[in-house]
């Protein structure tokens, strides 16, 4: 169990908040900057948890997974051919 105490950042000498700002704590913001990009790149359709990459094209600015995109995924000429 003195892993669990080192991941945390707990069996070094300081105070216990220096600890746990340098241990376990500094990864709060990391999860949580990850935890950001994956929900705003999320497919906005209800229960999809797969990354939206291809836009609906409807000037909604949404993009969406290949299952929910209505016409499939794009092929790489079309968006080559979008891009012009």
């Amino acid at each position: 169990m003195d892993w669990v105490a080192h991941v945390l950042g707990l069996d070094s000498s300081g105070s216990y908040w220096y600890l746990w700002w340098s241990g376990f704590g500094s990864d709060l913001g990391l999860i949580a900057a990850a935890l950001t990009v994956v929900w705003k790149h999320n497919c906005p359709v209800k229960k999809c948890n797969r990354i939206g990459k291809f836009p609906l094209g409807d000037g909604s600015g949404f993009y969406v997974c290949s299952k929910h995109h209505p016409t499939g995924a794009p092929s790489a000429a079309e968006i080559k051919e979008e891009r012009r």
